[in-house]
């Protein structure tokens, strides 16, 4: 997991090309890894949005989580499927 340095504020200081070059630094140093390949990071997503849509379900069109253990778990999921997106980007080389 990459974990980008925080400011003071609670924001992120990586914008989206530094998230990039970390990612491809990762997938090199874990070239090995099955979970790194295109098809397992495109499951990957899958799984996440799924998650997602599961802690929607239910709820009316315009109502958020206000549950503090299902927004932590709509927050892990957006930072695994912006993640996996980057990642899957970086495979198929897109920018």
């Amino acid at each position: 997991r990459i974990i980008a340095p925080r400011s003071s504020h609670n924001q992120t200081d990586m914008d989206i090309r530094t998230l990039q070059a970390a990612l491809a630094r990762l997938a090199a140093d874990h070239a090995d890894d099955p979970l790194q390949h295109p098809k397992n990071i495109a499951l990957s997503l899958g799984a996440d949005a799924g998650l997602l849509l599961s802690l929607f379900r239910g709820h009316a069109e315009r109502q958020g989580i206000e549950d503090g253990l299902a927004r932590e778990a709509a927050a892990d999921a957006l930072t695994s499927i912006l993640i996996g997106v980057a990642q899957l980007a970086n495979h198929v080389g897109l920018d």
